[in-house]
């Protein structure tokens, strides 16, 4: 299957595929009108049970489900306990950078 071109693809599909390449899946979380993508630590972790087991959410301001045209949060980690306890934020990306740069492999 071919990627849709970069400006049809929603800010989750970008950080989806760069976390892909590392091996980590990357499922669609939402609560409250906010979605981000939910990272299990253990990648062997299903999305079904992601929240059960240690995690991080990753978010984009408000909404990862925007184009990639409108990416104007930085990215945000944020490190969970099983039971979707909130631990701590552990990445806060600059605001300055575009939606490549964030998601790109350091």
């Amino acid at each position: 299957m071919t990627p849709a071109p970069m400006d049809c693809r929603t800010e989750a599909d970008v950080m989806s595929a760069a976390l892909g390449a590392h091996g980590y899946p990357a499922y669609p979380y939402g609560e409250g009108g906010v979605t981000a993508l939910a990272v299990p630590l253990n990648p062997t972790v299903s999305g079904d049970d992601v929240l059960c087991h240690p995690h991080v959410l990753i978010a984009s301001g408000e909404s990862a489900d925007r184009p990639v045209a409108e990416h104007d949060a930085p990215w945000a980690a944020s490190l969970y306990e099983p039971g979707h306890e909130f631990v701590d934020v552990v990445y806060t990306g600059d605001p300055v950078h575009g939606i490549a740069e964030d998601a790109r492999p350091r």
